[in-house]
């Protein structure tokens, strides 16, 4: 017979209280903002600028096969990094503190193949 996989709830894990804690504690002690600081925006703005510029050099350009699988391997390379830094960050409402920004990155998400939806429910409630 199949045993059901349970999970503890996170809210009343007193381990989990405690780590949220100190990490809370760690960012006011430092004056950090939980949100994006300068360097990720300039991050976030490079890779999707890297993500746009590949996809459209691989679409109009007139370039030999060779070429354009270098092309593709850094166009999904440059994608799983945009999902995996970006989304992800903007799908735990992380990105910015503005709900409607961590919106517009998430629905970049879309964009590389992937679903916010999908995502939350896996990443965000079945953890």
């Amino acid at each position: 017979m199949a045993k059901k996989l349970k999970f503890k709830n996170a809210n009343k894990s007193a381990f989990y209280a405690t780590v949220r804690s100190r990490v809370d504690q760690y960012f006011d002690e430092n004056n950090l903002s939980t949100h994006a600081n300068g360097a990720m925006w300039f991050k976030a703005i490079f890779f999707l600028t890297a993500l746009t510029g590949l996809y459209l050099t691989i679409l109009l350009g007139n370039l030999s096969g060779p070429v354009l699988i270098l092309l593709s391997v850094l166009l999904g390379m440059t994608g799983a990094f945009v999902g995996f830094n970006i989304c992800h960050d903007a799908i735990h409402k992380a990105f910015s503190a503005n709900r409607k920004v961590n919106a517009v990155f998430s629905f970049v998400f879309n964009l590389i193949g992937a679903s916010p939806y999908v995502w939350n429910i896996c990443h965000n409630i079945v953890h």
